[in-house]
Order: structure tokens, then C-alpha cells, then sequence
């Protein structure tokens, strides 16, 4: 068991060394502030969570269901046409890294990591990515009562559902599993060498031309709306401004925006699959038939 200091001064450097990996810097309050200021919320309540439920039976994948279930209630809440429910979701989005935040301190307090763990983390925030488009455009939906938003929100669930980048990778997985196909022995020391690998995002990129109009369309799509905290606060913000004020429709032109995104990350599927021929530079880096 640890103290509630020891616990918090561990998430702030846990925070601190995950921030400089993704190339950003907690403590600078003056190039990220939003980021500076949510963190730091962030953090606070999870070292209380952390600190009480270390004394609980409750195991830290039961933290990451909560975390994937808490995103389906709050798309309830906010295809719900109810104001108080609304703002219910819009909380339970705005805080909906906590979960993610507390499971795997509290893994690691307890002795609970497993690999199970290591599926179920990202599928909740999978869940909850999912959940909140879902959620966002029926709240555009009743709010404009125009039916085409709704046809927009399937076929983005649609999009989503096919992006042939996804199926890639499923498919190579369950060929692995199925012992149709197996990683080459004499390669497998790539693996720790992310520069090696064909189908790492930085290398996908990287085959593009820099500056060319395929990266900056890339990065556009891949970056604009994701799911980050700032985009989905920033969209949580603008469903709050408008349910105070009703006369300003701002949703509308981020649910086409949404669409856009997934229509040039449904294209880039294609492309990087198909015309880039990424399944066979995979099987001649890293992988051979089975004999």
C-alpha cells in the first residue's frame, strides 16, 4: 500500500515522462495551457481514486469496463433530448480519461497487469471513441430534426466499420493465430526496431513525399477531431454554448467536418493497402509462408 504523496507524486512523474515521449511538455504551461490545466485536474482526481481503491477488492480491469461503459451512457445521455442529461454526457466525455488514468496505476499497484489488460485498455477507448461519435450525431440530430444528419452519422459508423487499413491488420492477426502464416525468427529483432517496420504510422508517412499534399491531407484527417482530450472538449464546449443558446448551430458544420475526416481516412485505407502495397512489404519484412 502507499501513501495518497507517494501515489500522487508518482502519477505526476508517470505524466511528466509520458509527455516528453509524445514530444510535449507538461510543465510548460505557455505552449499547451489546456493541456497544462487538464492534466493536472487529471491527475489530482486519479491519485484519489487510486489511493481509496488500492484498499478495495476491485480489480483494475473492472475500472477499464467502467471506462468503455461509462462512454455508452454518455452517448445516451447526449442523443437524449433532456438538457440536464445532455450536460450529464458532456461531463462524463470531459472527464473520460480518468478511468484510463487510474486502471493502470492501480494494475501496477496491485500486481494486476496482464495481457488482457493490455486488449481491454485500448478497447475501451475504442468503445468510447465509437460512443461518442454515435452519441454526437443524434444529439445534431434532434437538435436539427433533419434527418440527413442521421444518414451522415451511419455512413461515418459505416466508414469506420470497413477502413481497410483495420481489416489489414485483422486479417495478418488471425492468419498469425491460425498458424497459416509465422514470423521469421531470423527477423524478429525488427520488431524492436520501430523504423524497421513497414507499417508503423511514422513509416507510412514517411513513404509519402514530405510536403507533398497527400501528408498534409494526411495529417489533416489523422489529427483533425480525434480523439484526443482538446477535440473532444472542444466539441463538448460547443454542444454547451448551443444549448444555452438554441438560435447557434454550430454542430451541424462539425458533423460535416466529421465526415470529411472519415471519408479521407477511409481513402487513405485504400491507398496505403492498395496502392502502396503495404500487405507485401509486411510479408517480405517480417513474415513467411508456412511449410
Amino acid at each position: 500500500m502507499l501513501g495518497f504523496f507517494d501515489i500522487r507524486n508518482k502519477r505526476y512523474a508517470d505524466l511528466r515522462e509520458d509527455s516528453l515521449l509524445n514530444g510535449n511538455d507538461f510543465d510548460n504551461f505557455k505552449r499547451w495551457p489546456y493541456t497544462c490545466i487538464k492534466g493536472r485536474i487529471l491527475a489530482e482526481l486519479a491519485s484519489i481514486l487510486v489511493y481509496i481503491l488500492q484498499f478495495t477488492p476491485i480489480h483494475a480491469n473492472h475500472i477499464t469496463f467502467f471506462y468503455a461503459f461509462s462512454g455508452i451512457a454518455g452517448a445516451c445521455l447526449l442523443a437524449s433530448q433532456n438538457t440536464q442529461f445532455i450536460f450529464i454526457g458532456v461531463v462524463i466525455f470531459f472527464f473520460k480519461n480518468l478511468p484510463d488514468w487510474v486502471d493502470g496505476f492501480l494494475a501496477r499497484l496491485k500486481n494486476q497487469t496482464s495481457e488482457e489488460g493490455k486488449i481491454l485498455d485500448p478497447w475501451g477507448a475504442l468503445v468510447n471513441s465509437h460512443a461518442f461519435i454515435i452519441g454526437f450525431g443524434l444529439y445534431v440530430f434532434n437538435a436539427t430534426s433533419q434527418i440527413l444528419y442521421l444518414y451522415i452519422l451511419i455512413f461515418i459508423m459505416f466508414l469506420r466499420a470497413i477502413d481497410l487499413r483495420n481489416y489489414m491488420f485483422i486479417q495478418f492477426m488471425n492468419r498469425i493465430i491460425n498458424n497459416d502464416i509465422k514470423i521469421r525468427v531470423e527477423k524478429t529483432s525488427n520488431l524492436t526496431d520501430p523504423k524497421k517496420l513497414p507499417i508503423t504510422s511514422k513509416n507510412i508517412a514517411s513513404s509519402i513525399s514530405k510536403g507533398s499534399m497527400l501528408t498534409i491531407i494526411s495529417k489533416f484527417a489523422l489529427n483533425f477531431l480525434d480523439d484526443r482530450s482538446r477535440s473532444v472538449d472542444f466539441v463538448c464546449l460547443v454542444i454547451v454554448i448551443e444549448v444555452f443558446y438554441s438560435s447557434l448551430f454550430i454542430t451541424h458544420f462539425l458533423m460535416f467536418a466529421y465526415l470529411v475526416k472519415y471519408v479521407l481516412i477511409f481513402l487513405g485505407g485504400i491507398f496505403i493497402v492498395y496502392l502502396k502495397k503495404t500487405p507485401t512489404k509486411l510479408h517480405k519484412s517480417l513474415i513467411e509462408k508456412k511449410h
